[in-house]
């Protein structure tokens, strides 16, 4: 396991989020580096929160002491190694998350987060999620508290109690390795340092010891059948081996003079084959000369020939194209006769098209309304784009006209000052004038009503613009209004449509996740990597059987050898003594044959003569002398005695080698035995190996039940391919769930987007609402002032018209800004 990145938030004294990527420089390439600080400054947390992430236990929850209940904000206590306890106060939500490459060298991330109910600093403390995700393809692998710290350990390949040990020696913890059993350190170094080999190494060198010792022991016995040969015996032999030696030294001189005869003679052989062989070839090429005559005769003629090659070519080449322009001619006699088909065909299928074109005409002009109120409605929108656009253009102008009436109304103050002024003069006229005397007396009253009525009529002007206004205002709010239910309804045409998705997402989401498949993908996986070790403990079974029975029968054709040359030996024996008796049987008389046909014998012999008594022996009778032949008599006896003795020495060289054939075969059946002996010693080691793999392979709950025909390599091949498909099915669920709950995640989120739109949209309706009833309300109140201020002109109108008609002049003309007009 190698850690990439370690994340946090909220545990212990670490509140902020904090993340250590190891990935990332400086720390990429820092090597060796340490964590420092102050005390309580969160050096211990950021070990706990790496443990927390892997294994959901950490150093600080795992030291000794009793597992006492802990009082808890939320009122309910909690225990002392709880890992949820390390939620920092005041805090609702803390997580740990880590980084990390497995033993099979793929990237995963390790999740746990303890919170509290409703997310209140209060609540009471809920379960703590776990999830484990593959980085390679974003795969939740699972979320199950058990099943995540499984899968971690088996990833890592470390427990929490290995990992804290020999990884991680938090504070005080240094001494947990040290105190820890034999046997339990030896797990561990060899986890760390991957000397599992050497347990391997042991136990082989082990067996081959055993073997080695089994073999020694079989020789040292086969030494013990032998006695020790005596001083006398061993010096016999070496004057034997002395004679034997020089006998084979001769054997030797004259066997390689028979050798060098032999490579003469059959290089004499070689040559002679060389030279029939040449012989026989020079023949046949003499031969092949005599017979080659016919095709030098043609060769000459086809030089004759050869001026004219070219005209020869010209003339097949002229042949081969006349062939080719008449086998051109009938293609086209055929292409011509197809196109005429294709004609008549094409004619008949555009007389069918001009009657299908009708009918279309007809059709289309049966469309024709309709096409006419689509262009009509075609129409109509671009009006009415074109109105909108006038409006926003007319809106416009009106800001534009009520600058210009705010203008327009500083000029009429202007003008009223000027008409008082124009005022005075005319009654200062009027004075001058005859018959205005009543307008002159009352003209006090005149002039206060020419005064009201004129400021009603500039109230009634600015309630005239003031009421346009609104209503412009009004049907902008209505139109904005209107666009925004349009686009309100849209969006929730397309929410609904997004939560009938989601739903059906979330459905198929269940409906897959109902299955477990990532449950039963990583049972399927441990119960995999199990089948492959049961695997090499069957192939190790079969390997080991394969070789017992090699061995076994080894040994019974090495043993029926052996018998077969202790009895070759026997027979040796026998024939060496029966030779060696013969030997004995004419030592005696060759010695006397041999005395009596020396020439010391023959010369004492030339001086006895018959009846005188002889010197030697002092017999009166003297046979040798009566029978010449005893000296060829000692001639065949000598002859029968080297033959004798041949055969004697024959029949100990044949019992030597005898005798060292027997030892080798016995010594190939100790071999043999002791292979059958190891062999056995190691396929009883591999099926208890098997038969405990097969009793751990029952308790993993992958469902998988013993074969008919036992854990045979076939079988486990069997499963191991049935695990696989099963896996790629399970595999591609799990791909499958996950695009889902992608798309379901993506649906939800467009989802929201628009309910949150649809949020501000309906604030913004609301505003126009009220916008729209305030500009109603505004015109119903400029138009009752519009309408007060003509009642209002009206009385004045019906007061002034006395001096109107002395004045000559008309009521409308005193809303004309410019005076004078009168009547006639």
């Amino acid at each position: 396991m190698q850690i990439l990145a370690i994340r946090g938030e909220n545990l212990a004294s670490l509140a902020e989020r904090f993340e250590i990527d190891l990935t990332a420089e400086p720390l990429r390439s820092a090597g060796l580096f340490a964590i420092t600080g102050e005390t309580g400054a969160g050096k211990s947390t950021i070990l706990d929160a790496m443990c927390l992430a892997l294994f959901d236990d950490c150093p600080r929850l795992n030291g000794g002491g009793v597992d006492d209940e802990v009082p808890d904000i939320s009122g309910v206590a909690v225990r002392s190694k709880d890992s949820k306890g390390i939620l920092r106060r005041g805090a609702s939500l803390g997580w740990a998350e880590v980084d990390f490459i497995g033993l099979d060298s793929e990237h995963y991330r390790a999740y746990w987060a303890a919170r509290r109910a409703h997310n209140r600093a209060d609540g009471r403390l809920q379960n703590v999620d776990r999830r484990l995700t593959r980085l390679s393809d974003d795969q939740v692998l699972s979320t199950q508290l058990t099943t995540v710290n499984n899968e971690v350990v088996r990833l890592g390949g470390r427990t929490f109690e290995e990992f804290r040990r020999t990884v991680l020696l938090a504070q005080g913890d240094f001494d947990a390795f040290l105190r820890a059993g034999t046997a339990e350190r030896a797990a561990t170094l060899e986890k760390v340092t991957g000397t599992e080999i050497y347990r391997t190494i042991s136990r082989t060198v082990y067996d081959r010891a055993a073997a080695a010792k089994a073999a020694l022991e079989t020789l040292e016995a086969r030494r013990g059948e032998r006695k020790v040969l005596s001083d006398e015996e061993r010096a016999g032999l070496a004057a034997e081996n002395a004679e034997l030696s020089a006998a084979l030294q001769a054997d030797q001189e004259q066997l390689a003079g028979v050798q060098a005869d032999l490579r003469r003679h059959a290089e004499i052989e070689t040559a002679r084959q060389r030279r029939d062989a040449a012989t026989s070839a020079a023949e046949a090429a003499l031969q092949a000369q005599a017979g080659a005559a016919a095709d030098r005769a043609r060769l000459e003629e086809i030089d004759k020939g050869l001026p004219l090659r070219d005209r020869n070519d010209a003339v097949a080449q002229c042949r081969r194209d006349a062939a080719g322009a008449e086998a051109t001619l009938k293609q086209a006699d055929i292409d011509l006769t197809k196109a005429q088909d294709d004609l008549q065909a094409a004619q008949s299928a555009k007389e069918a098209a001009s009657k299908a074109h009708d009918e279309a005409e007809a059709g289309f002009k049966g469309f024709g309304p309709v096409w006419t109120e689509a262009s009509r409605l075609d129409s109509a929108i671009e009006t009415a784009a074109l109105e909108l656009a006038e409006a926003e253009r007319l809106e416009g102008a009106a800001k534009a006209e009520q600058q210009s009436r705010s203008a327009t109304l500083r000029s009429l103050g202007e003008e009223e000052k000027a008409a008082r002024s124009n005022r005075d003069a005319a009654i200062s006229k009027l004075k001058d004038m005859a018959g205005i005397e009543p307008v002159a007396a009352s003209w006090t009253d005149i002039s206060d009503c020419f005064g009201r009525r004129n400021a009603q009529r500039v109230e009634r002007e600015a309630a005239e613009a003031a009421l346009e206004e609104q209503k412009k205002r009004q049907q902008k709010a209505a139109d904005e209004h209107t666009l925004l239910q349009e686009k309100d309804r849209e969006d929730l045409a397309a929410i609904q449509l997004h939560d009938e998705r989601i739903s059906e997402l979330t459905t198929e989401i269940e409906e897959i996740e109902k299955a477990e498949p990532a449950q039963e993908d990583g049972r399927l996986g441990r119960a995999g990597d199990h089948l492959a070790g049961m695997l090499r403990e069957a192939r190790d079974l079969q390997r080991a059987s394969g070789e017992a029975a090699t061995a076994a029968a080894q040994q019974k054709d090495a043993l029926a050898l052996a018998g077969a040359e202790a009895a070759r030996l026997e027979q040796i024996k026998e024939k060496g003594l029966k030779a060696a008796g013969a030997v004995e049987a004419l030592r005696k008389p060759l010695e006397r044959a041999e005395d009596a046909a020396s020439a010391a014998a023959a010369q004492m012999r030339a001086g006895l003569e018959q009846g005188e008594p002889c010197p030697v022996c002092g017999g009166t009778e003297h046979p040798f002398l009566a029978d010449p032949g005893r000296a060829a008599a000692a001639e065949a006896l000598r002859l029968e005695m080297q033959a004798a003795r041949k055969a004697h020495e024959d029949a100990k060289q044949e019992y030597v080698e005898a005798g060292r054939a027997k030892a080798e075969h016995e010594a190939r059946a100790a071999q043999a035995r002791n292979a059958v002996v190891a062999a056995e010693s190691r396929a009883e080691t591999a099926r208890k190996a098997l038969a405990a793999a097969a009793d751990k392979l029952a308790t993993m709950d992958a469902g998988i039940a013993e074969p008919g025909d036992g854990w045979t390599i076939q079988a486990i091949e069997a499963l191991q391919a049935s695990i696989s498909a099963r896996r790629s099915e399970l595999q591609e669920a799990i791909r499958k769930s996950t695009r889902l709950r992608r798309s379901s995640d993506g649906e939800r989120r467009t989802r929201d987007v628009l309910a949150a739109g649809r949020d501000k949209r309906a604030v913004s309706m609301a505003q126009l609402a009220r916008d729209i009833a305030d500009a109603e309300r505004q015109i119903a109140v400029q138009e009752e002032k519009i309408g007060q201020a003509g009642m209002i002109i009206a009385g004045l109108d019906d007061r002034l018209a006395p001096c109107l008609d002395v004045l000559g002049l008309e009521a409308p003309s005193l809303d004309d800004p410019q005076p004078g007009s009168r009547k006639g």
